[in-house]
């Protein structure tokens, strides 16, 4: 075990099997930012923090990955949603917690890692929460029909993470309603298990669109990265 590594045995998740159409520059793994891929980054923050690390890409892109990153985590194709690809991984792991990390968000720290592993080592389940800033509305028909005080809403993130039997769990009630959501916290709410919220970072930014892109670029990462850590 990583002599970093929290106590406890602890597996991690990075569905990235999605062909980044929002984006619209191909599989967004091997993209990069400040010189270094997207899927590089992931694995440099999750990596020291636990047991195995567990990546599902697109089949197109499995013999890059193997070649870049088969000495640092285990690489899978993925299913066709990210529903699918978490469950199929599932059955990979053994450790105690699970933890699920979006590619589209590299730039989450270590430090916050390890404070929703510590969460989900506590309690069973943990998400990473932001603070709203802005006032919400909600909208039907075109029309703003209700607005929502941003007091205690807030916005999910990754990293996630759960005690494996919870996340398995989950996943099988999942199935036994023939459901899906992209959402695995929503899961553990149907399944009436209490959700622990963790303070997330403002630079915790997903990456998702060709904006995101831009703004992600735009911005010294290498100065941020090494204040987070």
């Amino acid at each position: 075990m990583n002599d970093r590594a929290l106590p406890g045995s602890v597996v991690a998740i990075v569905p990235a099997a999605g062909l980044g159409d929002r984006l619209g520059m191909g599989p967004k793994a091997f993209l990069k930012i400040g010189g270094k891929t997207l899927i590089s980054h992931v694995a440099e923050i999750l990596r020291p923090c636990v047991n195995r690390l567990i990546i599902a890409l697109p089949d197109a892109c499995m013999g890059m990955a193997e070649a870049h990153l088969s000495e640092i985590a285990e690489i899978y194709p993925g299913s066709k949603s990210r529903h699918a690809t978490i469950e199929s991984m599932l059955p990979l792991c053994r450790e105690d917690i699970v933890v699920v990390h979006d590619l589209s968000r590299p730039f989450a720290s270590r430090d916050l890692l390890r404070r929703v592993i510590d969460a989900a080592q506590k309690e069973g389940a943990a998400v990473t929460c932001s603070e709203l800033r802005n006032p919400v509305s909600r909208c039907a028909h075109g029309y703003v029909v209700d607005a929502l005080p941003a007091t205690d809403l807030r916005q999910c993130q990754t990293p996630l993470a759960f005690g494996r039997e919870i996340l398995e769990s989950a996943y099988q009630m999942a199935r036994s309603r023939q459901i899906e959501t992209p959402t695995t916290y929503e899961l553990m709410l149907m399944l009436g298990v209490p959700v622990v919220a963790v303070e997330g970072e403002e630079s915790n930014i997903k990456v998702a669109t060709h904006f995101e892109w831009e703004v992600a670029n735009a911005l010294d990462w290498k100065r941020i990265l090494g204040q987070k850590q």
